[in-house]
C-alpha cells in the first residue's frame, strides 16, 4: 500500500467520523424537538380535556341551541357536518374515480394528459382556505347559487377530489397489467 492510499484511507476515516458526529448531533436535536412538541401537545390536550369534559354531556350533544346559540346543544352542527361529508363524498368519489380511470387506462401520453396530471398535483397542494374562497366566488358570485349546504359540498368535493384521483391511480397502477386487461 502506497503512502497516497494510506492518506486517502485516513482522510476517508476522518470524514466518516465527522459525518457520524454531525449526524448524531442532528438526530439529538430532532429527537429533542419532537419530544418538546409532543409534550406541548399533551399539555394542550390535557387542559382541553380537564376544562372541557364537564361541559360535554348527552344534552349538549343531542339538544338544539337556545338563547341565540349561547346555550343548549350542538345537534344541528353535528347533523350539518355529517350531511356535508356525505354530499361531498357523493360528488367527489364518482368524479375522482372516473378521472383516475381515464387518466390511467385511456388517456394517451401527451401534453394534455401532462397538463391534467400537473393540475391534479397542484390542486392537491392548494390550501383549503383557497378552495373555500374559490368555491364562494365561483358558486355564489358567478353561478348565483345561494349560500347553502350544496355550495359547501361542491367546494369540499373539489377539495378532496385530487386525493381521490391520486389514490385511485396508485391503486390501479398497483394491479398487474394482465389483471387490468382481463377485467
Amino acid at each position: 500500500m502506497t503512502a497516497e492510499n494510506r492518506t486517502k484511507q485516513a482522510d476517508n476515516a476522518a470524514y466518516r467520523k465527522r459525518h457520524d458526529l454531525y449526524q448524531k448531533i442532528a438526530f439529538f436535536f430532532m429527537r429533542a424537538a419532537t419530544v418538546l412538541v409532543v409534550l406541548i401537545l399533551l399539555v394542550i390536550l390535557a387542559d382541553v380535556l380537564l376544562k372541557g369534559s364537564p361541559a360535554i354531556t348527552i344534552d349538549f350533544l343531542t339538544k338544539m341551541p337556545k338563547n341565540q346559540m349561547t346555550e343548549g346543544g350542538i345537534l344541528p352542527c353535528i347533523i350539518g357536518t355529517i350531511e356535508l361529508i356525505v354530499l361531498s363524498l357523493l360528488i367527489a368519489v364518482p368524479l375522482g374515480i372516473i378521472a383516475a380511470i381515464y387518466l390511467t387506462e385511456y388517456a394517451s401520453e401527451g401534453k394534455i394528459k401532462w397538463a391534467v396530471e400537473q393540475a391534479v398535483n397542484n390542486l392537491a397542494g392548494t390550501p383549503s382556505i383557497i378552495f373555500g374562497l374559490f368555491g364562494m366566488a365561483l358558486f355564489i358570485k358567478y353561478i348565483g347559487f345561494p349560500m347553502s349546504l350544496i355550495t359547501a359540498s361542491l367546494t369540499m368535493g373539489f377539495l378532496i377530489m385530487p386525493v381521490i384521483i391520486r389514490t385511485t391511480q396508485e391503486a390501479l397502477l398497483a394491479v398487474p397489467k394482465e389483471y387490468r386487461e382481463v377485467s
